[in-house]
């Protein structure tokens, strides 16, 4: 008999907990919707929650430049009616003030509201026949504005544009319309209640790690205090040193008395005053509705214990957006996007929370300060955006942060010094994650998350990400080299669906795509020692092209010796031969000198994080390992050559 499952909400046949009557978790229909601006109802949820982190956790500390709410919306429609119906009756809510003019005719006026009051208007009098105008107008202060239309004529929809500055109208955000009660962004994660048990003097057990306000019944009046944690002692701690979230003193009275905050927690102890009597314990556990796409059984039962730890865990950092944990600052990071964004699409499978942390963790003005304040995180949400492109093909949301990408990639590109490689002392803080290596001048780690993050942005807008996405639970099969990544650049406005194969040496990291706009000669193996085609790149200071990176890096050998020091990496690297011209698969050619650097698989030594090596010779030992690719394989960044 396999034992319970940890998570107490774990359900592999349906979503659970029931998010029924939730807008967030409900998909936009054909009926009305509320409609918002782009990114605006994504952008106020991250916000709210870093307002009540701060509050709640007394260990944050969150850098980085977000984005907030613009205060205006302007909703736009058109429609054109051949003849006139008898009757045109619609209802409008909003959330903010709302001004309403249909065809040139100011209809409506109002003052927010802090709960959603529709207004009946009867559009017959001002309807025409041939084209109809309806404009909108919101205003608010307290929450992102939004709007809902609602009639047998005309409804809020996807058919509706909105901007904030009526000029530039874009399609808008929609939520689902499901009743009157509250704005969409006004909801929470659906709650289930669980037990605890007793296990001493004002010790309770949940049973498992869980996130929400405990309830306790209380006979008596005095004050009491919830003091959390996820092991008995530390819930039992009174040194206010060693607490990581707010215990603040309740005051109580017969009855239920909640928490004033959320907890994360597992073990509870309830301290009270004199006079005041604990009776039952419980708690509102606010959980992210999902169901488990993804599952894994062994021989061992260790192994398949660590394996639904592991996975609980995640469900407990499914909030709004992913979180680096619940407890200590409850708040998102990019680094832990990018690791949870891969579990989710093994085991969740859930789109929707992987797009609002790539939305809301975009920052700001990436020329100034970095994803998350932290350089290599800017490069980690470039990754994150292109596993959650190859594991759910959504090229929709991709189109829409074309700009942001192209925006990061030029902050990016702005602070390398003119090695072309990217000093550390122009970055506010290069983490590593926790890694104990030198830091200071340049480091490999970062050049090599660099190519990493600049080869699956060439594979994004070249098709090769474009898969279609298999969600896990289905039938095994065995996993198949990534398709091959093109290296002409960035040369379509829109992502194509399909991409010819090309050599190996194309995928190879070093094969930079050019820059947005510049494509690489029609030969990109070829290192003839000329320039990009392209006659901006010609007349550039510095090409930036990948052919004539590779001649210079390729060249910078030297000799017998690179011109670095080897024996960071093992030893000395002759300096490879060009690779033969041609679209064919590249093996290694005769003329080759292959030394222990070159020979075979790269040593893992030579690409070890942090080894004070120039980026020149980690180019020449990638392409002599790519050369030396005897089977023919794709030898892409993601292979782990």
């Amino acid at each position: 008999m396999s034992p319970k499952p940890l998570d107490p909400f774990h359900a592999c046949d349906r979503v659970r907990p029931d998010a029924a009557g939730l807008s967030l978790f409900a998909e936009p229909g054909d009926g009305p919707c509320w409609l918002y601006a782009p990114d605006a109802l994504d952008l106020w949820l991250f916000n709210r929650l870093r307002h009540e982190s701060f509050h709640a956790c007394l260990s944050v500390y969150h850098p980085g430049l977000f984005r907030s709410v613009n205060p205006v919306l302007y909703a736009s429609r058109q429609w054109s009616l051949e003849t006139l119906p008898d009757t045109c009756r619609v209802r409008i809510a909003a959330c903010g003030n709302l001004h309403v003019i249909f065809n040139g005719v100011t209809l409506l006026h109002q003052t927010a509201t802090p709960a959603p009051e529709p207004v009946e208007m009867d559009l017959r009098p001002h309807l025409i026949a041939g084209n109809n105008w309806f404009r909108v107008r919101v205003h608010s202060l307290v929450g992102p504005p939004t709007v809902l239309v609602d009639g047998e004529r005309v409804c809020t929809d996807a058919a509706w544009t909105v901007c904030a500055d009526d000029q530039n109208f874009e399609p808008a955000q929609l939520c689902a319309f499901v009743g009157l009660d509250r704005f969409p962004h006004q909801e929470r994660l659906p709650e289930a209640e669980i037990p605890a048990v007793r296990r001493g003097d004002g010790l309770w057990d949940f049973g498992a790690e869980a996130y929400g306000r405990p309830e306790v019944r209380v006979t008596g009046r005095g004050t009491l205090r919830f003091h959390p944690g996820e092991s008995a002692p530390e819930a039992q701690n009174t040194d206010p040193i060693h607490r990581e979230q707010l215990v603040a003193d309740v005051a109580a009275e017969t009855g239920t008395v909640q928490s004033p905050v959320e907890l994360a927690l597992r073990y509870l102890w309830v301290e009270t005053s004199p006079g005041l009597t604990v009776g039952e314990v419980s708690l509102r556990a606010s959980t992210y509705p999902v169901r488990y796409r993804g599952a894994f059984e062994s021989s061992d039962p260790l192994l398949n214990r660590i394996w639904e730890c592991a996975a609980h865990t995640l469900r407990l950092c499914m909030r709004e957006v992913f979180l680096d944990g619940i407890k200590r600052d409850r708040l998102p990071w990019v680094g832990d996007l990018y690791l949870a964004g891969l579990a989710n699409a093994h085991v969740f499978f859930d789109a929707g929370i992987m797009r609002r942390s790539l939305v809301t963790l975009s920052g700001a003005e990436p020329e100034r300060v970095d994803f998350s304040g932290i350089l290599d995180y800017s490069f980690f949400w470039i990754l994150a955006l292109h596993d959650y492109v190859l594991h759910f093909g959504d090229r929709a949301f991709l189109g829409r942060m074309r700009a942001r990408l192209e925006r990061l990639l030029a902050a990016l590109e702005a602070k390398r010094d003119g090695t072309d490689l990217i000093p550390t002392d122009r970055c506010h803080r290069l983490f590593i994650d926790w890694a104990e290596v030198d830091k200071n001048g340049y480091s490999a780690c970062l050049e090599f998350l660099a190519i990493r993050a600049l080869d699956a942005s060439s594979q994004m807008f070249t098709g090769s990400a474009m898969r279609k996405p298999r969600p896990p639970g289905g039938r095994r099969r065995s996993v198949a080299a990534p398709p091959r990544a093109r290296a002409s650049g960035w040369t379509a406005r829109e992502p194509s669906a399909t991409a010819p194969a090309r050599s190996a040496w194309a995928a190879m990291p070093i094969s930079w795509p050019c820059w947005p706009g510049w494509r690489l000669p029609r030969n990109a193996r070829a290192c003839s020692g000329a320039f990009c085609s392209t006659r901006r790149c010609r007349r550039s200071a510095r090409p930036t092209c990948a052919a004539w990176r590779r001649k210079r890096w390729l060249g910078a050998a030297g000799g017998s010796r690179c011109s670095t020091d080897c024996a960071a990496i093992g030893a000395a690297c002759s300096p490879p031969a060009p690779p033969v011209s041609g679209n064919a698969t590249t093996r290694r050619s005769a003329a080759t000198p292959i030394t222990p650097c070159t020979a075979g698989r790269m040593p893992p030594v030579s690409v070890m994080p942090g080894a004070p090596v120039r980026f020149s010779c980690l180019a020449v030992i990638c392409s002599a390992a790519g050369r030396s690719n005897r089977g023919g394989r794709d030898l892409s960044w993601n292979r782990g050559r």
